[in-house]
């Protein structure tokens, strides 16, 4: 995620729920298993890769997941180079899994 783009203090309140975070010189990779069911998330399309616009209100990543953050992967599945509604068809296939791990 970009820090600028975050208030690190809501997701500091769902710190409970990352199972893995890693690091380099200008990103933060954070692992999260997410339960069955729409993530409720708006990706928008930028050359980083696919794009959180929004997060639902109704989403169970709310907090988790927030406007600015780079999605790069699904279930082990790299999604850097999927365009908005490709990650978004992509993460509607998989709705159903008991889990989802992104």
């Amino acid at each position: 995620y970009n820090d600028d783009a975050v208030d690190r203090n809501e997701r500091n309140n769902y710190s409970s729920a990352i199972s893995s975070i890693t690091s380099g010189d200008n990103y933060v990779t954070i692992e999260h298993i997410c339960p069955s069911g729409p993530l409720g998330l708006i990706i928008d399309t930028s050359t980083k890769g696919p794009i959180v616009h929004s997060v639902k209100s109704s989403s169970s990543v709310k907090g988790f997941i927030l406007p600015g953050d780079i999605i790069v992967g699904l279930d082990g599945k790299d999604t850097s180079s999927m365009t908005a509604p490709m990650i978004t068809s992509y993460m509607a296939s998989k709705a159903q899994q008991q889990q989802r791990r992104i």
